[in-house]
């Protein structure tokens, strides 16, 4: 098996208890989780060991399986339902609770390999995260080389990936393959060869414009797709994201296997929404991102601002720019995509819950309507969200879908 990388929300179903019980440790508490997954037989290497080997800075609590127990077992079983190597080879899966430092990230930013493990896992469980901050993911310009594709370094990419003065390593001569970003309870596992860095800058390139239409979003990701040579996939749309999704399945519908229709609809409008969308852009103009962003994030929960998850939601939204937000409301209230849903042959779930005030039933019912080969689950007393307010339905329902 090789892999780029599997992304898996709310991976603990009580990461504020994982944290909490990581604190009270009289090891060094940690911002993720970081997972290392050896061959059996690989040498266990020391905690003291581990925190000097490729220059870590982090701090590191002994194994998991001393500490938390409950927690190290999580972790395994997750990996044995994942990994599923064609030639048997047995798993030896070593957990550590880690606390990244700023010296470490200023350390670690240049692109790189991990040296041992087969795969790597981290699971952050910052509940308010650094903006930008994650893991990017590479490949190498000149030669296309993302460090699985082939086990030896191309004579071309060595020098740019291993310069003799490592500060002088020029991220100009890599293409970013995908970005991860750092999000609570947010796991992602990822082959240990691909090259890959931490996430301390992406996202603020003067140079990236943001787009007004939904259409126009939709073709940037499709000719994404296309440059990456990703001719089949399962596509999920959540809100906004719906909406970009139809019109990609409009386009491309014989490269999507499945199509995921979440909480979204088929008018950017959103006849019935607690807003229209100019009332939106006035709020955003009069009162400012963060003040908009309450405004309009707590009618995502059943619960609004006392929900569980509400003030990552929030932090999330502030590190957008006004412009963008801006575009994005603009990009909702020009957009109708009713007539052409029809033109959606891929087999299709809609997903709601049915105290979602953005999208009113008459909405989901017309993407049921009108998408031929579509059907419809509702969530009862769960609002926008739902995959934050019922994480463990949620993955459920999206997995039997896909399988």
């Amino acid at each position: 098996m090789r892999m780029n990388s599997i992304i898996y929300e709310n991976f603990y179903p009580d990461p504020f208890a994982v944290r909490n019980k990581v604190l009270k440790q009289q090891f060094y508490p940690a911002d993720y989780l970081q997972d290392t997954i050896r061959t059996e037989g690989m040498e266990s290497d020391d905690v003291f060991e581990i925190s000097k080997i490729g220059n870590f800075c982090g701090e590191r609590t002994i194994r998991a399986t001393n500490i938390m127990p409950e927690e190290d077992k999580h972790t395994i079983n997750f990996v044995n339902q994942v990994c599923k190597f064609n030639d048997d080879t047995k798993l030896h899966v070593e957990t550590y609770f880690t606390l990244q430092t700023a010296e470490h990230d200023l350390i670690n930013k240049n692109i790189h390999q991990d040296t041992d493990p087969i795969m790597a896992i981290v699971v952050y469980l910052t509940p308010n995260p650094k903006p930008n901050s994650g893991t990017i993911f590479y490949s190498h310009k000149k030669t296309n080389w993302n460090g699985i594709n082939n086990d030896k370094v191309p004579d071309r990419a060595f020098n740019d990936i291993y310069p003799e003065n490592r500060q002088a390593q020029a991220q100009d001569n890599f293409d970013v393959e995908s970005v991860v970003g750092n999000v609570f309870n947010r796991m992602v596992l990822y082959d240990s060869k691909i090259l890959h860095a931490p996430a301390t800058c992406f996202g603020k390139s003067k140079e990236v414009k943001s787009h007004n239409s939904i259409q126009s979003i939709a073709n940037l990701l499709l000719n994404f797709l296309e440059e990456k040579k990703i001719d089949k996939f399962y596509l999920l749309g959540h809100s906004m994201g719906g909406m970009i999704v139809q019109e990609m399945a409009k386009k491309s519908g014989n490269k999507i296997s499945k199509l995921i229709c979440y909480s979204t609809g088929p008018r950017g409008e959103m006849p019935g929404r607690f807003e229209t969308v100019d009332q939106s852009r006035d709020n955003l103009k009069k009162n400012g991102l963060e003040i908009m962003a309450r405004n309009i994030v707590k009618t995502w929960f059943v619960k609004g601002e006392n929900a569980k998850y509400f003030d990552i939601c929030i932090n999330s939204g502030k590190q957008a720019s006004i412009e963008t937000v801006n575009n994005a409301l603009i990009a909702f209230k020009n957009w109708n995509g009713v007539d052409t849903l029809k033109n959606i042959k891929n087999k299709t779930l809609i997903v709601w819950g049915d105290k979602d005030k953005s999208y009113n039933l008459e909405q989901i019912k017309t993407l049921e309507k009108n998408i031929p080969n579509s059907s419809l689950i509702v969530f009862n007393n769960c609002a926008h969200n739902i995959h934050l307010e019922e994480p463990e339905k949620f993955n459920n329902t999206i997995k039997h879908f896909l399988t």
